[in-house]
Protein backbone atom coordinates (compact mmCIF):
# COMPACT_ATOMS: atom_id res chain seq x y z
CA UNK A 1 0.00 0.00 0.00
CA UNK A 2 2.91 1.88 0.65
CA UNK A 3 4.15 2.16 -3.05
CA UNK A 4 0.73 2.45 -4.23
CA UNK A 5 1.03 6.06 -1.93
CA UNK A 6 4.05 6.92 -2.96
CA UNK A 7 3.02 6.21 -7.14
CA UNK A 8 -0.09 8.37 -6.43
CA UNK A 9 1.30 11.03 -4.89
CA UNK A 10 3.85 11.53 -7.60
CA UNK A 11 1.16 11.04 -10.53
CA UNK A 12 -0.81 13.76 -8.56
CA UNK A 13 1.83 15.81 -7.93
CA UNK A 14 3.13 15.62 -11.99
CA UNK A 15 -0.39 16.31 -13.17
CA UNK A 16 -1.15 19.50 -11.24
CA UNK A 17 2.11 21.21 -11.00
CA UNK A 18 2.29 20.79 -14.93
CA UNK A 19 -1.09 21.84 -15.17
CA UNK A 20 -0.72 25.00 -12.77
CA UNK A 21 2.15 25.93 -14.50
CA UNK A 22 1.16 25.87 -18.17
CA UNK A 23 -1.79 27.98 -17.15
CA UNK A 24 0.63 30.48 -15.25
CA UNK A 25 3.41 30.87 -17.91
CA UNK A 26 0.92 30.92 -20.86
CA UNK A 27 -1.98 33.44 -20.70
CA UNK A 28 -3.69 31.69 -23.81
CA UNK A 29 -4.12 28.14 -21.51
CA UNK A 30 -5.57 30.07 -19.46
CA UNK A 31 -7.73 32.10 -21.87
CA UNK A 32 -8.57 28.00 -23.39
CA UNK A 33 -9.71 26.69 -20.25
CA UNK A 34 -12.33 30.01 -19.97
CA UNK A 35 -13.40 29.99 -23.30
CA UNK A 36 -14.08 25.74 -22.50
CA UNK A 37 -16.91 26.31 -20.18
CA UNK A 38 -18.88 26.96 -22.85
CA UNK A 39 -18.58 23.41 -24.97
CA UNK A 40 -21.10 21.27 -22.61
CA UNK A 41 -20.03 18.51 -24.91
CA UNK A 42 -16.25 18.96 -23.30
CA UNK A 43 -17.37 19.85 -19.68
CA UNK A 44 -19.70 16.35 -20.06
CA UNK A 45 -16.78 13.98 -21.51
CA UNK A 46 -14.02 15.64 -19.49
CA UNK A 47 -16.54 15.29 -16.29
CA UNK A 48 -16.73 11.49 -17.33
CA UNK A 49 -13.53 11.08 -17.09
CA UNK A 50 -12.59 12.71 -13.70
CA UNK A 51 -15.15 10.68 -12.68
CA UNK A 52 -13.57 7.55 -13.58
CA UNK A 53 -9.91 8.80 -12.55
CA UNK A 54 -11.63 9.57 -8.92
CA UNK A 55 -13.89 6.73 -8.82
CA UNK A 56 -10.71 4.35 -9.45
CA UNK A 57 -8.44 6.36 -6.86
CA UNK A 58 -11.12 6.41 -3.61
CA UNK A 59 -12.04 2.40 -4.78
CA UNK A 60 -8.77 1.44 -4.79
CA UNK A 61 -6.78 4.56 -1.90
CA UNK A 62 -8.95 5.47 0.29
CA UNK A 63 -6.63 6.45 3.64
CA UNK A 64 -7.56 8.57 5.95
CA UNK A 65 -3.90 9.88 7.89
CA UNK A 66 -2.41 13.13 8.61
CA UNK A 67 0.21 13.26 6.27
CA UNK A 68 0.86 12.80 1.96
CA UNK A 69 -1.20 9.66 2.04
CA UNK A 70 -4.32 11.68 2.89
CA UNK A 71 -3.27 14.36 0.56
CA UNK A 72 -3.96 11.78 -2.24
CA UNK A 73 -7.35 10.00 -0.65
CA UNK A 74 -8.51 13.86 -0.18
CA UNK A 75 -7.09 14.73 -4.15
CA UNK A 76 -9.08 11.75 -5.53
CA UNK A 77 -12.47 12.78 -3.63
CA UNK A 78 -12.14 16.21 -4.65
CA UNK A 79 -11.64 15.00 -8.41
CA UNK A 80 -14.83 12.66 -7.95
CA UNK A 81 -16.61 15.52 -6.48
CA UNK A 82 -15.85 17.75 -8.78
CA UNK A 83 -16.54 16.06 -11.96
CA UNK A 84 -19.94 14.82 -9.95
CA UNK A 85 -20.30 18.74 -9.90
CA UNK A 86 -19.39 18.93 -13.58
CA UNK A 87 -21.66 16.01 -14.83
CA UNK A 88 -24.83 17.71 -12.77
CA UNK A 89 -24.65 21.06 -12.62
CA UNK A 90 -22.53 22.52 -15.74
CA UNK A 91 -22.87 26.04 -15.02
CA UNK A 92 -21.77 25.63 -11.41
CA UNK A 93 -18.32 27.35 -11.73
CA UNK A 94 -18.98 29.65 -14.84
CA UNK A 95 -19.95 32.76 -12.96
CA UNK A 96 -16.69 33.23 -10.98
CA UNK A 97 -14.79 32.19 -13.95
CA UNK A 98 -16.35 35.44 -15.69
CA UNK A 99 -16.30 37.39 -13.20
CA UNK A 100 -13.70 40.48 -13.33
CA UNK A 101 -11.74 39.53 -9.91
CA UNK A 102 -11.48 36.01 -10.81
CA UNK A 103 -7.96 36.52 -12.26
CA UNK A 104 -6.20 36.81 -8.68
CA UNK A 105 -8.38 34.31 -7.35
CA UNK A 106 -7.49 31.79 -9.62
CA UNK A 107 -3.84 32.58 -10.02
CA UNK A 108 -3.62 32.38 -6.52
CA UNK A 109 -5.13 28.96 -6.26
CA UNK A 110 -2.89 27.83 -9.52
CA UNK A 111 0.20 29.07 -6.88
CA UNK A 112 -0.90 26.96 -4.10
CA UNK A 113 -1.54 23.90 -6.29
CA UNK A 114 1.69 24.28 -8.11
CA UNK A 115 2.85 24.50 -4.38
CA UNK A 116 1.20 21.57 -3.23
CA UNK A 117 2.35 19.27 -6.62
CA UNK A 118 5.61 20.29 -5.96
CA UNK A 119 5.56 18.80 -2.62
CA UNK A 120 3.82 15.77 -3.57
CA UNK A 121 6.50 15.38 -6.25
CA UNK A 122 9.32 15.89 -3.18
CA UNK A 123 7.65 13.12 -0.99
CA UNK A 124 7.14 10.59 -3.69
CA UNK A 125 10.95 10.90 -4.81
CA UNK A 126 11.73 10.76 -0.34
CA UNK A 127 13.06 14.94 -1.16
CA UNK A 128 10.48 15.90 1.46
CA UNK A 129 9.04 14.56 4.58
CA UNK A 130 5.62 12.71 4.32
CA UNK A 131 4.49 13.01 8.08
CA UNK A 132 2.57 15.66 9.52
CA UNK A 133 4.61 17.24 12.03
Amino acid sequence: MEQLGLGLARFWGILITVMSLGMMVNRKTLQGMKDSKRDYALIFVLGLIALLAGALQVSFYNVWQLNYRGLVTLMGWITLLRASLRLFAPDSNKKAIESQRSDLLIYSALFATTALGVYMIAVSFGLAPGEFS
